[in-house]
């Protein structure tokens, strides 16, 4: 019988054995996915800061080219504004003369 109990205590320290690598493994799994993870997110935020970065140049860029468009259309006006300051009373006395004359 001491046999039969050698070997039931030898099975029992085994399974013991066996669960506590098992338990091991699944932490070393949960570690090493903790860290992916981790490293994921790192990656994430770098990119995120990339693209925001690229954005915030381009809005930057195109309100330049909003403000030089305006500035170009300001003085376009104004030209011709002059030009129709300029030209208002002959352009009156022309349209005076063919309608009365």
């Amino acid at each position: 019988m001491d046999i039969i109990q050698s070997i039931i205590e030898l099975d029992k320290a085994a399974a013991r054995r066996t669960e506590d690598i098992r338990k091991a493994e699944l932490q070393k799994l949960d570690t090493v996915d903790k860290n992916a993870e981790r490293k994921q997110q790192k990656l994430i935020e770098k990119q995120r800061g990339i693209a925001d970065s690229k954005h915030a140049e381009q809005e930057q860029l195109l309100n330049e080219k909003k403000a030089n468009s305006e500035a170009e259309l300001l003085q376009s006006k104004a030209r011709i504004d002059e030009v129709f300051s300029s030209h208002s009373e002959q352009w009156q006395s022309e349209i005076i003369s063919r309608i009365t004359g």
